[in-house]
């Protein structure tokens, strides 16, 4: 499966292994502070960091919404109808964050105030200690409850590669079960090579673990390893099936069709149209007048969807555009 990364670091490039430091990909300044700074420079956002001159508007203003929306986004929950501690502690995240057991957060100060009279927050030790055990408690009966269900339902194993911030390669393994999926294991893969007999070691521990019996298929990318250590598993355990990524499969195939001649022309004048468009705020105004306040510019987790979603807008709203 494709890695889960942050579609804004496409604008800038980590410098050396520490994703606090990073480098803009428009006019190569060096910007401390991680990606969100680095969004503030591009986006032009006043009083955090230099504004950067180089990159294009439609960037600019994509990253400058991604900002404002991210910051609306990270609400404080309402505590007024229920008045219950244990809901209360939901919103502190302080083991997360690093905070000591008598720190200071500023979520406990907001949500104080949020609630009203009459509620004494949780101190950072009941945090720590009381609540994330409850926490704990319910996160087990919840995968005991899923568990429970993979004989009757029978599960699905997906593996999912990707890399760490330090650039350490993981592998993950899930298990999806009647429309739920839960987190089963990791295999850190530093300094080892991804042979097929060594993921082909590794699904057969994670079938061990969870039964054959109790197993319908194993989901992985694409990978040539990946591959073929599917079908060997298959050979090795008959009623077992491999099926590749649906989603890494379309992006592979979107990759290749984006390098057809017609089709890269294509995507060449959608971006001078977006480009024209999202240069002046007056053209973006008059364009969600008659788009009925639809962007066209939504960004996915791979260039390649991105460049066809937006084909697709711009098809969609042609007879407004014009």
């Amino acid at each position: 499966m494709a890695p889960n990364q942050d579609i804004d670091w496409d604008q800038a490039t980590p410098v050396g292994n520490d994703r606090k430091v990073a480098k803009c990909n428009y006019c190569a300044k060096i910007v401390h502070g991680g990606i969100t700074r680095m969004k503030q420079h591009i986006g032009h956002v006043a009083g955090q960091v230099e504004a950067c001159q180089a990159a294009p508007r439609d960037i600019r203003e994509l990253l400058k919404k991604h900002l404002i929306q991210g910051s609306s986004s990270s609400s404080i929950p309402n505590l007024l109808s229920s008045r219950n501690k244990r809901a209360f502690s939901q919103s502190f995240k302080l083991k997360e964050e690093g905070l000591g057991s008598k720190g200071v957060d500023p979520y406990i100060f907001l949500s104080k105030n949020n609630a009203g009279t009459g509620i004494k927050g949780p101190i950072g030790k009941q945090i720590g200690d009381e609540y994330l055990n409850e926490e704990m408690t319910d996160v087990d009966q919840y995968i005991r409850s899923i568990k429970h269900k993979w004989k009757t339902y029978r599960c699905t194993i997906m593996c999912d590669g990707w890399s760490t911030w330090i650039k350490h390669p993981i592998i993950n393994f899930m298990v999806y079960c009647d429309r739920d999926m839960i987190y089963h294991s990791f295999i850190d893969c530093t300094n080892k090579v991804k042979t097929v007999n060594f993921v082909l070691s590794l699904m057969d521990k994670v079938v061990d673990s969870i039964g054959e019996e109790n197993i319908v298929q194993i989901v992985t990318n694409s990978e040539s390893s990946m591959k073929a250590a599917g079908e060997q598993l298959m050979k090795k355990r008959k009623h077992l099936f491999w099926s590749p990524c649906a989603a890494h499969c379309i992006n592979l195939m979107l990759e290749n069709i984006g390098q057809m001649k017609s089709i890269k022309d294509a995507i060449k004048q959608n971006r001078r149209i977006t480009s024209f468009i999202y240069n002046s705020d007056k053209v973006v105004n008059l364009m969600k007048a008659y788009t009925n306040n639809i962007e066209l510019l939504r960004p996915s987790i791979t260039r390649f969807a991105t460049e066809f979603i937006v084909m697709e807008s711009l098809l969609c709203h042609a007879t407004e555009l014009k």
